[in-house]
């Protein structure tokens, strides 16, 4: 797993779904339904990332 960077991808197709800066070596990593990350490492450091809605300009 990198250092300084998890990649989350869609399990069907692959296509990358987001990117999660953390500077953890995940041991655990979990995904739920509502997209959230949780990473966590067996010293016992933990980190939790929640989706965004996010607008874009569409023409």
């Amino acid at each position: 797993m990198p250092q300084h960077d998890v990649q989350v991808l869609r399990p069907k197709t692959g296509e990358m779904i987001g990117r999660v800066p953390c500077d953890l070596i995940p041991d655990l990593l979990r995904v739920d339904q509502n997209c959230n990350v949780f990473i966590a490492e067996e010293s016992g450091h933990l980190a939790a990332y929640s989706s965004a809605p996010a607008l874009r300009l569409v023409r």
